[in-house]
């Protein structure tokens, strides 16, 4: 299930964050409770031109760092605003309440600050799904017509037919 469809498009919020200079490391606020935000784009610029390596990751509730992408060396050229990309291809990450974004580098060039950017859809965290029963006996009809024309008509859910064995004898083997 999305975190959000198509209509809540009206929500999307972007944020910007920029560190004090020499940082390793910069992270969003925690997603509000109540909230899912579903990241839609993410990337970090240092305001320098330099070659860093540079991870993303999540950091949850508990504390503990998740890391969601494999630490990359990354060149950046504040200038020509070359950016660090979080998610590329069209995905999506989601991050619950009281989780965060985080980017780290392996070192700053003197005097570099980091800047994030992010385009975010804040929504409403379900506390269930609700289902009427009627469509949910129209589903269980649905499944259980599927089950038996898969499996071959009447009789238990998921039986086949007996095969048929060749005929035995001169006929049988073409003659």
């Amino acid at each position: 299930m999305d975190a959000y469809e198509l209509h809540d498009a009206r929500l999307i919020q972007e944020g910007t964050k920029t560190s004090a200079a020499n940082a390793l490391s910069l992270q969003t606020d925690p997603v509000p409770a109540g909230k899912v935000w579903t990241i839609l784009s993410a990337a970090y610029t240092p305001f320098v031109a330099e070659t860093k390596t540079c991870q993303w990751s999540v950091i949850g509730k508990s504390g503990w760092q998740y890391a969601i992408q494999i630490p990359q060396s990354f060149a950046a050229i504040a200038a020509l605003t070359r950016t660090f990309p979080l998610i590329t291809e069209g995905l999506e990450l989601k991050l619950y309440p009281g989780e965060v974004l985080r980017i780290d580098r392996d070192s700053a060039t003197a005097g570099s600050q980091m800047t994030m950017y992010w385009r975010v859809i804040e929504t409403d965290l379900p506390l269930y799904e609700y289902i009427e029963p009627q469509e949910r006996k129209r589903i269980d009809q649905i499944r259980s017509s599927v089950i038996k024309q898969v499996g071959g008509g009447g009789g238990r859910a998921g039986s086949r037919p007996a095969l048929r064995s060749a005929p035995v004898g001169p006929r049988g083997r073409g003659v």
